[in-house]
């Protein structure tokens, strides 16, 4: 039976003690704060990019990793004889997943790298990540194991409120009036991913607590058919009362055998802003 590696990149949101319990490594994306690349999760983290949005007044930019920082990753596994099996963000937002493919070329290892279009971001593909921890603990066969993992990729269902539109603005993805009338309105829209990119979908109005309500009675009769073996809920510095408020809801149900939270990383914090928070899970 071949050895097999499990890698993503910083855009899973993976806790650290899942990344620890199923052997997944991480290559990190890229953070430019002004004019300075930072990596991902290792150089910077969300509080260091609130702190600087606040100080500048522009959110940052992000980008795929480095062709060095995927080979200094990939290198030692493929060196012991393994088989990797990689998932990261959806290649209609970010281009890390070609970044993945050059590094392994450069390594001779194109055959043993199993590059897989997760179509997601976020907790979306630490999802497949569990499921695919679970298929190698069993012994399956590497092959088995990827073609599994491609009927689960559109089963994924990732969709997140964001507390902010002006945070939006600051990053270029809504215009002045937009933001200004969204943020008078106090209106929270919720995105989703659809087969790779990102859109949105319901908007909510209200103070937050009202507006986790709305949103958990929107999501709620879906988890209650989703399969049930994880269900992440993943927040950028959002108020702990919420979170509970969350989690209560999705613990009330008796249906998933695990509920993990997790804090969205930099190049998920840089987009989405403070505040914001989701519901990931995947459909049965």
């Amino acid at each position: 039976m071949s050895k097999v590696k499990l890698i993503s990149d910083s855009t899973c949101d993976m806790p650290k003690e899942l990344l620890k319990q199923y052997g997944v490594s991480i290559i990190p994306l890229s953070i430019v704060l002004g004019e300075k690349p930072y990596k991902d999760g290792i150089e910077v983290v969300p509080e260091d990019i609130f702190e600087w949005v606040d100080e500048n007044g522009i959110t940052p930019k992000t980008s795929a990793p480095s062709i060095v920082d995927a080979v200094e990753v990939l290198k030692p596994y493929f060196d012991e004889g393994y088989e990797v099996i990689y998932m990261g963000i959806s290649s209609k937002m970010s281009t890390t997943l070609n970044v993945i493919k050059i590094a392994a070329a450069e390594l001779d290892a194109e055959d043993r790298l199993h590059a897989i279009d997760a179509k997601n971001l976020s907790t979306g593909i630490s999802i497949l990540l569990c499921k695919a921890a679970k298929m190698i603990e069993k012994g399956m066969e590497t092959s088995d194991i990827v073609k599994t993992l491609e009927e689960y990729v559109p089963k994924i269902r990732s969709s997140f409120v964001i507390n902010s539109v002006l945070y939006l603005h600051k990053g270029g993805r809504c215009s002045a009036a937009t933001a200004l009338f969204a943020s008078a309105l106090n209106i929270k829209p919720m995105i989703v991913v659809t087969d790779g990119a990102m859109d949105s979908d319901k908007k909510y109005r209200g103070k937050m607590n009202s507006v986790v309500d709305k949103y958990l009675s929107d999501v709620m009769p879906k988890l209650e058919a989703a399969d049930d073996e994880f269900v992440f809920i993943t927040y950028s510095k959002i108020e702990e009362d919420k979170l509970e408020q969350i989690r209560e809801k999705i613990e009330g149900l008796n249906r998933f055998k695990n509920i993990y939270m997790a804090q969205a990383g930099g190049v998920i914090s840089s987009h989405c802003g403070p505040g914001a928070f989701a519901v990931m899970y995947m459909d049965k």
